[in-house]
């Protein structure tokens, strides 16, 4: 189990860290509690080129059955509603994101 790997590194090593997870969690199961959305995105790529046949290094191919990402959602009443977010195969997510990560980085980005 590892929390918030990518705290004090920068977005590229964050991005660069989680092939260093999928290298290591070939004969085991890595737990990675984490706020990052490099480290998210880099995995969509890693399902992406696996998937399109374009990945360099086999070490890094990742499938989406290899992949469980859960969002956790505070409710109002103090519990805890916990979000499956699904991969489809091509990397892409089947599910929408709930709140945060990535509607955040689009209004800093497009809304003005």
């Amino acid at each position: 189990f590892i929390q918030q790997p990518e705290l004090h590194l920068h977005p590229a090593l964050q991005a660069s860290l989680c092939d260093i997870l999928i290298e290591s969690a070939a004969d085991r199961m890595i737990i990675s509690e984490t706020h990052s959305e490099h480290l998210i995105l880099r995995a969509l790529k890693r399902i992406r080129q696996t998937y399109n046949q374009t990945i360099l290094n086999k070490e890094l191919q990742l499938f989406p059955e290899d992949v469980a990402i859960n969002y956790f959602e505070p409710m109002p009443d103090g519990t805890t509603r916990v979000h499956n977010i699904r991969i489809a195969p091509d990397g892409e997510f089947v599910d929408r994101w709930p709140n945060g990560f990535f509607p955040e980085r689009d209004q800093e980005l497009f809304d003005e």
